[in-house]
């Protein structure tokens, strides 16, 4: 259970490992129709490479289950340790 204050990675791409942000979840809120944590980006990695000036700012990625239109389930937030 991802909570506010946990170490994030969420992947732009379902398959692809090697594009993503992290950050910390700094809540959750309801944007574009459904519910999506709040991740402030400390770094962004794109292709395998750690990008020089990542976003400064949030990212808000649907919550882990959350239904996708073809089927299946958003799944690209994971727990960094």
């Amino acid at each position: 259970m991802i909570k506010v204050g946990d170490r994030v990675r969420s992947y732009d791409f379902q398959r692809d490992r090697e594009c993503y942000v992290e950050g910390i979840v700094e809540g959750f809120e309801h944007v574009e129709g459904c519910e999506r944590y709040k991740i402030r980006v400390l770094h962004k990695i794109w292709a395998g490479e750690e990008v020089e000036n990542p976003y400064k700012g949030c990212v808000y990625p649907p919550l882990n289950g959350t239904p996708r239109l073809f089927g299946d389930a958003c799944n690209g937030v994971e727990l960094v340790q």
